[in-house]
């Protein structure tokens, strides 16, 4: 039994060996400069959650400091569920369009009520239809898209007849005669109404040149899995039930002979459009080995079907477009529904990108020369896939452009097909779903990215709600002015998501409209740095700057000091145990058990530590206790053999004999006698180490390998890389100062403490 006698030696000889120690290391000033350094990076690290910092992930700065851009109209509008912008097809030079924007909406209890489509202006969000209501009443929710169309003349203004399609969902298509000159809605003969036979899941025209609307025709889809197909007297000139399964919007080809559908099981149709017959095959998106001569998937893979979600089929230039829910893109034929060569069975997009995960992409959209198309993950990435081989393979043409996650550092994903500005800004506009990493939906909020071709971010917005639709881009008149700006807006509507994660009944939804040639802010150097002129539009102070996505830089770079240390001591701690435990038991058994351990041993010194580390942490997922661990299991193999080789002379000393002698046990000799004799040379051995672990967290961070949800010093550097900001210097500097000062500081603090573990380095 201890006894308090004991206890009082104890601390005494404790006492009087630190004050012995502390003496020595104060005459080295090394030692001394490195402790300070030490000690002032435990100070920022343990107060650093008190200093009311920005969180350094989840925080961003505000719009008008990340990016410039004229906002042309911040409309509230509740209700709205999709928006269609079409304008006045006007083939005089000198005749201006009136563009209105349409709005499907009608939530009970919200704004937009009761069901139907309103019309605004674009220039301003207000009522164009200035009705009781301000409306076209439908009686039913709008389930389709919104499609405007010239089916006059279409070469003389005068001659002009624009209407407005659309289904609702309970199963009426309506075609609308718009005069855009009326301040109301339509009524009466403007008003065409064709009952089907279940809700409308989508609508398409085709507008020949022909001056006669008759030419023109319209395609409709319902749930009841049926094919209608109108001419341009909106008579039903054929139905077609395609499938049992429900279909997609339906899309034409460029010569308006063939109609295209899809089926949520990954099947596509193709039908003659003058009296809808089937052409071709049935191509099956879900079997790769399918039997293209038949016109039915096989029994086999009729009997393993499952819910395999495509999107709805895009032509361009002789090809189908389509994509599903395993990360592949399809491209046929439009004439015999055959995969082009090189693309049976589909091309998945993260076949050069192992490394990224892949969900559901949305539908891609197509280069007008079908050459290219651009599409979106559910798991936040953008990519750009050429139809035509770069080079020899398909494999060769695509391409990421974008992470909109920031790797991980947003919780986002794309739920709408992305749009390809080709004419004004030459920006894709890409609108993502943030969900803040939590499961409630009603804090999801909107991302919209414009991105340059390169992967640059030129454009970024942060809205209110979620974005279901397609970013629309268009031309604006000045007002006054019968001249094109030559600049396009960009507009997006947004809706609120209730706890089921559908669009909220009554909450307000908003109306956005943005010059989409906005100039890029971030990264933003210090504010110190800057004239008054210059300083952030919002008036927040940036000490040390902001990165690309608007975060501060001073908030990650202070509270990433806690995450250098956790990492450095842990994982030193852990891998000087093992090497501790490793040591003590070779050198004290020796024999067999010193064989089988020092190979063991030898194995893991002779294989090649960052390589090692980079396979391991690429195996894990990444967090910071798996680095950590990966560190730590990787990095003890010097400590074992140097206590072992410290451990085979202390066990022939005499007063180990006395030990064996007393009857002690191996364990109580190895760790009540030997241990504390090698425990300052295993802590000389940890302050290098600290310094090493967390030379290698950085190292895996800045090559992505690190945990994305924690902001490390690594990560910074990672983020510098990612955004091609190494000429951002208030981004670049601070971390890689602060990882080379901590580093030197247990450099040094390893130095002074050698010299007390060896005192023949004092007497030289």
């Amino acid at each position: 039994m201890v006894t308090s006698k004991q206890i009082k030696e104890k601390f005494r000889d404790t006492k009087r060996s630190f004050t012995h120690n502390w003496n020595l290391f104060k005459e080295n000033k090394v030692g001394l400069l490195g402790l300070a350094i030490m000690v002032a990076f435990i100070l920022i690290a343990a107060t650093s959650p008190l200093m009311g910092l920005k969180h350094p992930i989840d925080w961003f700065a505000p719009d008008e400091d990340v990016v410039n851009v004229e906002n042309y109209l911040n409309q509230k509008a509740d209700g709205i569920v999709t928006t269609s912008a079409v304008g006045r097809i006007v083939p005089s030079a000198n005749s201006k369009p009136v563009d209105r924007l349409y709005l499907a909406g009608g939530e009970e209890g919200s704004v937009l009520s009761p069901y139907g489509l309103y019309a605004k202006s674009s220039s301003d969000g207000s009522q164009a239809w200035l009705s009781f209501s301000g409306a076209f009443e439908t009686n039913s929710r709008i389930s389709s898209n919104v499609e405007g169309h010239n089916f006059g003349h279409k070469r003389d203004p005068t001659g002009m007849d624009f209407r407005l399609i659309f289904g609702t969902e309970n199963g009426v298509v309506y075609v609308l005669q718009d005069l855009l000159s009326s301040q109301y809605p339509p009524t009466g003969s403007s008003v065409y109404a064709i009952n089907l036979d279940g809700p409308v899941v989508g609508v398409d025209i085709y507008e020949s040149i022909n001056r006669y609307m008759d030419s023109d025709d319209i395609f409709v889809v319902t749930t009841t899995s049926s094919l209608y197909i109108m001419d341009g007297s909106f008579n039903i000139r054929s139905s077609t039930s395609v499938s049992n399964t429900t279909l997609t919007a339906p899309t034409i080809s460029l010569d308006g002979e063939q109609v295209y559908v899809g089926t949520t099981d990954g099947l596509i149709y193709g039908f003659n459009t003058y009296d809808g017959a089937q052409i071709g095959v049935t191509y099956d998106l879900y079997d790769p080995a399918y039997d293209y001569t038949g016109t039915t998937p096989a029994e086999t893979a009729a009997n393993d079907r499952r819910d395999y979600w495509s999107s709805y089929p895009l032509v361009a230039e002789g090809k189908i477009f389509a994509s599903t829910d395993d990360g592949r893109i399809h491209v046929l034929s439009d004439t015999d529904m055959m995969p082009l060569t090189g693309w049976e069975g589909g091309y998945k997009v993260d076949t050069t990108l192992a490394d990224l995960d892949l969900g559901n992409l949305t539908t891609p959209y197509v280069r007008s020369d079908g050459n290219e198309v651009v599409v979106g993950s559910d798991t936040g990435y953008i990519y750009r896939v050429a139809t035509e081989p770069r080079v020899d393979t398909v494999e060769s043409m695509v391409r990421l452009v974008f992470d909109t996650s920031i790797n991980d550092a947003l919780d986002t994903s794309c739920v709408a097909m992305p749009y390809y500005d080709a004419i004004y800004s030459r920006l894709i506009f890409a609108t993502v779903k943030n969900s803040n990493y939590t499961a409630d939906p009603t804090d999801d909020s909107t991302l919209v990215y414009g991105i340059d071709t390169t992967g640059a971010v030129k454009w970024r917005k942060s809205l209110d709600g979620v974005a279901y639709g397609t970013p629309i881009v268009y031309d604006d008149y000045p007002s006054g002015s019968d001249q094109h700006s030559g600049e396009g807006e960009v507009i997006i509507a947004t809706s609120q998501l209730d706890a089921d994660g559908n669009p909220s009944s009554g909450v307000r939804s908003k109306l956005y409209s943005y010059r989409c040639t906005g100039t890029m802010i971030a990264p933003l150097p210090p504010t110190w740095t800057m004239s008054e002129e210059e300083l952030p539009p919002s008036g927040i102070d940036y000490p040390l700057g902001t990165d690309a996505q608007g975060r501060d830089i001073l908030s990650q770079l202070l509270l990433g000091s806690r995450i250098a240390l956790l990492v450095g001591f842990a994982a030193a701690i852990f891998s000087i145990s093992i090497g501790m435990l490793v040591g003590l038991v070779s050198g004290y058994y020796g024999g067999n058990v010193d064989i089988i351990l020092m190979r063991f041993t030898d194995v893991i010194l002779t294989l090649p530590g960052l390589p090692l580390l980079i396979i391991l942490a690429a195996l894990m997922e990444p967090s910071v206790f798996n680095i950590v661990f990966i560190i730590g299991i990787v990095g003890w193999g010097g400590t074992a053999r140097v206590i072992r080789s410290e451990v085979l002379t202390l066990k022939e000393r005499p007063f180990i004999d006395s030990a064996r002698v007393s009857g002690a046990s191996k364990t109580r000799i190895m760790f009540r006698h030997i241990a504390p004799n090698i425990l300052p040379l295993a802590v000389l051995y940890m302050t290098f180490y600290v310094s090493g672990a967390i030379l290698s967290e950085a190292s895996l961070s800045f090559i992505g390998l690190g945990d994305p949800r924690t902001m490390s010093w690594g990560m910074m550097l990672n983020f510098v890389q990612h955004a091609n900001a190494l000429t951002a210097w208030w981004w670049l500097l601070p971390p890689g100062i602060c990882i080379t000062l901590i580093c030197l500081s247990f450099f040094l603090l390893g130095r002074a403490f050698d010299e007390i573990v060896n005192p023949r380095l004092r007497r030289r």
